[in-house]
């Protein structure tokens, strides 16, 4: 149990250090040898933890506002390696002046997670992320700036 708990821990910190834009926090999450796969209909695949990194920052610092959040996670621990299924919910827009992208995006997606025991922790070692529904449709709402204390 504690395992599972420690698992569904990095797919809720996960959520929170993107949301966050906190690069340094869900890189650390990822093996350095970890596969990030995205299915239709944006179709990538990234390999290695910096690139996995670089792809994401690079995608969020071109939105204005950016939600991402995991719910209905399913872990199953075998030993050393786990698997989990996550359903999330993503919601951005374009920053004005970003570069070339979609506009905005509401997405509800199926992640799909391999797991390893790294030290004390967990890390991903492959992340299949299925999109179930894509909105581009631009939002009208003001964006805050994100302030932490």
């Amino acid at each position: 149990m504690h395992d599972e708990l420690a698992v569904r821990r990095v797919i809720e910190g996960y959520a929170d250090a993107v949301t966050r834009r906190d690069s340094a926090a869900y890189g650390a999450m990822y093996a350095p040898d970890a596969v990030w796969i995205v299915g239709p209909p944006i179709d990538r695949r990234v390999s290695g933890r910096d690139a996995i990194v670089a792809e994401l920052s690079g995608e969020i610092a071109r939105l204005d506002f950016f939600v991402f959040t995991a719910a209905n996670i399913v872990v199953h621990v075998d030993g050393d390696t786990a698997t989990s299924r996550s359903t999330v919910h993503e919601v951005g827009r374009a920053a004005e002046g970003a570069p070339p992208g979609i506009p905005a995006m509401e997405v509800r997606a199926l992640y799909e997670d391999e797991l390893r025991r790294d030290g004390d922790g967990w890390v991903f070692t492959t992340r299949r992320y299925s999109v179930l529904y894509l909105d581009t449709t631009v939002p009208v709402g003001q964006a805050f700036p994100l302030t932490m204390s």
